[in-house]
């Protein structure tokens, strides 16, 4: 298992560190308090949504129980990502689309796993053996990984929209 991740890292386009490193210096100043514009919260989860709807159907079959599996998932992360927005006490400030968000560490928690699951560990699964994708048993796991992806930034998503109209506002 050792030679595998290391083999994975080798493999990697070196291009790939360059959007890691931009990414990860996005995270440490997500981890202090700031203010930041609606398209900003939007715009980095919504390349990443982008990137898994579009690459989802291409490995995944689509049936009946792969959208469920995907649809509850999905659902359960539109929970966790509005309770998450909820929890840390984001504000929005009036009569503007900023929103005040107090440090966090979590997106960078949240990138590093993604990273890991998606190019990792079932990208690479992929790379070694593409047979993979039919077993049974693989595709609810990565299904399961792209529903709460997507739920968590549809339930942020929600939560600022919801900030935006009702509140709360940044005093």
């Amino acid at each position: 298992m050792g030679d595998s991740i290391w083999q994975a890292i080798a493999i990697t386009p070196w291009w790939f560190y360059l959007i890691l490193y931009y990414i990860l210096t996005l995270c440490i100043r997500a981890s202090k308090p700031h203010i930041a514009s609606f398209r900003y919260i939007v715009l980095i989860p919504g390349f990443f949504i982008c990137l898994l709807l579009v690459s989802l159907p291409i490995i995944v079959s689509f049936t009946l129980q792969n959208f469920l599996i995907w649809l509850g998932t999905a659902l359960f992360g539109i929970l966790l990502g509005w309770l998450q927005f909820r929890l840390r006490k984001v504000k929005a400030i009036k009569n503007e689309t900023k929103f005040y968000l107090p440090g966090s560490w979590s997106l960078l928690v949240l990138i590093i796993l993604v990273i890991i699951a998606k190019y990792y560990y079932f990208g690479y699964q992929i790379l070694i053996d593409p047979h993979i994708l039919k077993q049974p048993k693989f595709a609810p796991f990565l299904l399961a990984a792209g529903g709460i992806l997507t739920g968590l930034f549809i339930g942020r998503l929600i939560y600022l929209l919801r900030c935006l109209k009702f509140g709360p506002y940044l005093s």
